[in-house]
């Protein structure tokens, strides 16, 4: 939910990940380098540690994220730093590890080498349709993960006064989620 500071369109993806949609709000907020201090500003002010990756494609930050953090920030870049990630990153192709170990084969890139076909026959499309979208080839897919954007419940805000403290109002709200 502290995200939603940063952009409205935010989703809980799978391994503990948070995306953040940013493209509309980069200006605002000053610009990539900025916006992401910020953010890690905020998850650390938490008590919480991130990797963070930014990256053209939602696949492509969230690898780059789990391979301890990494910018890119044209698709050529993206590209060129996914070509170097090992292919265990990808959870798709975690169950056929031991297969891909044995035809040698071992990052990303070496991945997109082999034969769509037979990857798509052995391994199924939910492969293919990850690293299309990781390097931004493929927009729309008709499986993989589904994200739905985080909303923001009914929620009651109670002002609390800081002493000795001027904070925007915003930072000076205590919020408590109501069921139903």
């Amino acid at each position: 939910m502290a995200m939603l500071q940063f952009s409205p369109n935010v989703v809980a993806a799978e391994e503990a990940c948070v995306l953040v949609d940013v493209s509309t709000t980069l200006r605002l907020f000053g610009g990539a380098r900025k916006l992401r201090r910020r953010m890690l500003d905020t998850v650390q002010a938490m008590g919480f540690s991130a990797a963070v990756g930014s990256a053209p494609t939602a696949q492509g930050g969230w690898l780059l994220a789990r391979a301890g953090g990494g910018t890119a920030l044209t698709m050529i870049s993206l590209q060129r730093q996914l070509t170097h990630l090992p292919l265990n990153l990808l959870p798709t192709a975690r169950p056929f590890a031991e297969w891909f170990d044995g035809l040698g084969c071992r990052t990303l890139e070496d991945l997109r080498r082999l034969p769509r076909a037979g990857l798509q026959r052995r391994c199924g499309a939910d492969m293919l349709e990850a690293l299309d979208r990781a390097y931004g080839e493929r927009r729309k897919c008709s499986s993989g993960p589904k994200h739905r954007l985080l909303s923001i419940p009914r929620w009651t805000c109670l002002a609390s006064r800081m002493p000795n403290r001027r904070l925007p109002t915003s930072a000076a709200c205590w919020c408590r989620w109501l069921d139903g």
